[in-house]
């Protein structure tokens, strides 16, 4: 059961700042004078729930002030926050908070939006609508939207708002919308399986095609066979011709490389029999001896050469380097020492008749004979540093001479010869080598003999592998130009274009074979889907059967009927409960009327008010302290069916005479007893006394203060 827990107001209507508190169970008075800013307090309670109030939201900003503020607490099952502003403009902001446990911190609310939240507060929160609330919870001051004051219509929704069934026709609605998407399916479904159909007789005569079109590419394969196998004796001719090609050029290659070796051998042959008829000349004997010997004391004087070239080489090296080193010393000494020191000699000699006393008084001046004496000192000591490195010079050039005297003279340089006689052994090599072979082969006469008769025997050899080879080659040229005549007779193009043209033939046929075999497994497929496209449209009508008797029963005639059907007369015991103890009247209420014009029936809630002679009358028809009494009992009746845990009345008894006062002073206390927490407006000192504790309201300033 919802109830409120605390209610604070900051610049909302008349009132600055106000807080209020509220136990339970609570029966509470809010008092002041008229224009206090009493019934602004239950507004603040109305607007922070529903945002709605008596005057347009701009003008709910107390004047002076940027925007009101008005944040409610209640508590239920778990404890809830809301605060609800509203800026000079209109615009208004809503926020939530919940807490699971007393004493929890706030948490938001997991909605965002205005709309979204406020939707959230009538729906989840309170489920009661503004309509209702201000019917059964708050009974606003003026009672304007009063439920006896609706339309038939308007009343029926209300009470089956009251009864949760205000979604009943969003669940028709979807019933409506899931059958529209069913018969669509449906439709889907029969068009698929129409194709399907299409699909299945397409697929019934591939099977056979599919066996003709195997038989005529087994004759493709059959003939391609033939022709692969002409085609390849054919290219065995071919190949066999260029095998000859090959041999005739490798046997013509053979047999030069023969014959080059033949020739070869018979050279080398007659180099050796020319050599042993040159080993037999004595003439070319005495020749070689004497070149021989000429050689050998050619070489032995480079020895003696090359050692007398290698001291002057080790002497000419050493002066170099005592060269170096007394050009090294002689560079720190300055070239003009002489010039400078009789130039300093000079400077010295002007100095010896210098004069220290002063032209124009003769006495002498101290300064001056001091400068004198500096300058001497420094020319003399110049003299003397000049002096030392002239006889430093000396030395060095003494012990440069000394060390060259040292060295002694320079052995004979003997380049020029060396290299004649490098010439002449250059000359003399050939010779040499020619008389070396000699030698050897005088050693080895009967190695070069032998050798001379190998080759004779080489020679005949080769000979007659040359002859053969020659035969060989004369045989494969002949047998060529046979085969080279076969070959002219060959149709290799033709079968292979007609080879080409039957394998272009048999791809055709494969595709066509793979088309008809998709077929097949299409005819397939098409049965498999035929099967599940008439299961799924037997579960389809099925669930269109459910849906429709879903729609049914969310529709006006359907459960909206029943429950106010079963509702009514709870409805009716009840309002009349509470105007039995106001008044002598009582109340019928009907949910069907006839028409204007007879001929149909009109749905809604009517209500029929019977006085104390069984008269029907129409509400109008009574005062206005009687009118009252109806709106009072019916609003009662309809609060005893919400799950709200709290009652607020502003100002209901005006106009009422005594005995109707007492009357509602009886139901009040009835009412009481119903809700944990009760607050009453009113004027009336009979309605006053009945409560002990209350709110006093005045107004200070313009400004509402409690």
């Amino acid at each position: 059961m919802l109830k409120l827990c605390s209610l604070s107001i900051w610049d909302f209507l008349s009132h600055k700042e106000s807080h209020f508190s509220f136990s339970d169970p609570c029966r509470i008075l809010i008092d002041g004078k008229s224009g206090a800013g009493k019934t602004a307090i239950v507004e603040a309670i109305v607007w922070c729930l529903f945002g709605r109030a008596r005057v347009d939201n701009r003008f709910l900003v107390r004047k002076g002030a940027k925007s009101a503020v008005v944040e409610l607490d209640l508590f239920g099952k778990n404890g809830v926050k809301i605060q609800r502003s509203v800026d000079q403009s209109g615009k208004q902001k809503l926020s939530v908070g919940i807490a699971l446990k007393k004493g929890e911190e706030f948490k938001p609310l997991e909605v965002s939006g205005l709309r979204n939240i406020q939707e959230w507060i009538e729906k989840k929160l309170l489920h009661a609508s503004y309509a209702l609330f201000v019917n059964s919870i708050a009974y606003p001051q003026d009672g304007t939207e009063s439920f006896i004051l609706q339309s038939a219509s308007k009343r029926k929704e209300l009470l089956l708002e009251i009864l949760g069934a205000n979604d009943f026709d969003f669940y028709y609605e979807r019933a409506k919308r899931r059958l529209a998407l069913e018969d669509e399916a449906l439709i889907r479904l029969r068009t698929k399986s129409a194709e399907q159909c299409e699909m299945q007789e397409q697929g019934k005569n591939a099977s056979q095609r599919v066996d003709e079109l195997l038989e005529q590419i087994k004759e493709c394969e059959e003939h391609l066979n033939a022709l692969n196998g002409q085609i390849y004796a054919s290219r065995g001719i071919q190949e066999g011709v260029k095998a000859l090609r090959i041999e005739v050029g490798t046997l013509s290659r053979e047999l030069s490389l023969k014959k080059e070796t033949f020739q070869r051998v018979e050279r080398q042959r007659g180099v050796l029999l020319n050599l042993v008829e040159k080993d037999a000349d004595q003439d070319v004997a005495a020749r070689l001896e004497k070149a021989h010997e000429e050689y050998g004391e050619l070489n032995k004087e480079l020895g003696e050469f090359q050692k007398s070239m290698r001291a002057f080489e080790a002497w000419e090296e050493k002066r170099k380097r005592i060269v170096q080193e007394h050009q090294v010393r002689m560079g720190r000494f300055p070239e003009n020492l002489e010039s400078e020191i009789e130039m300093y000699r000079g400077r010295l000699e002007k100095l010896e008749g210098s004069d220290y006393k002063c032209k124009a008084c003769g006495a002498p001046v101290p300064q001056l004979e001091k400068n004198v004496l500096e300058q001497r000192a420094f020319f003399e000591q110049a003299i003397k540093e000049r002096e030392a490195l002239i006889r430093e010079r000396e030395e060095k050039l003494e012990y440069f001479q000394e060390s060259l005297k040292a060295l002694g003279d320079p052995p004979k340089n003997v380049m020029d010869v060396f290299n004649e006689r490098e010439r002449r052994i250059a000359e003399l090599s050939s010779e040499e080598e020619a008389w070396k072979l000699r030698e050897e082969r005088l050693k080895t006469s009967e190695n070069l003999l032998k050798e001379l008769n190998d080759l004779s025997n080489d020679l005949e050899r080769f000979r007659g592998e040359v002859q053969e080879a020659e035969k060989k080659l004369e045989e494969r040229k002949t047998e060529l130009e046979e085969q080279l005549a076969v070959e002219k007779t060959l149709t290799i193009a033709e079968k292979e274009k007609e080879f080409k043209e039957v394998e272009s033939e048999m791809k055709k046929m494969q595709r066509l074979l793979g088309e008809q075999m998709m077929l097949v497994d299409l005819f397939k497929k098409a049965c498999e889907e035929i099967k599940k496209i008439e299961a799924e449209q037997r579960e389809r009508k099925e669930k269109k059967e459910a849906l429709e008797a879903v729609k049914e029963a969310f529709s006006p005639r359907g459960l909206k009927t029943l429950f106010i059907d079963s509702m009514v007369p709870k409805l009716e015991e009840e309002i009349n409960e509470v105007l039995g103890k106001l008044s002598d009247f009582r109340v019928e209420i009907e949910t069907q009327r006839d028409n204007a014009t007879g001929d149909g029936v009109v749905e809604g809630l009517f209500i029929n008010i019977i006085d104390e002679r069984g008269n029907k009358l129409e509400f109008n028809s009574y005062s206005g302290g009687e009118r009252l009494k109806i709106i009072v009992s019916i609003s009662e009746a309809l609060a005893s069916l919400q799950k709200i845990g709290f009652r607020i009345v502003d100002e209901l008894f005006i106009g009422l005479d005594n005995e109707s006062t007492e009357q509602f002073v009886e139901v009040l206390n009835s009412i009481q007893n119903r809700f944990s927490q009760f607050f009453v407006i009113s004027h009336l000192q009979t309605i006053k006394d009945l409560f002990a504790e209350k709110i006093e309201v005045r107004k200070v300033d313009g400004i509402s203060e409690v």
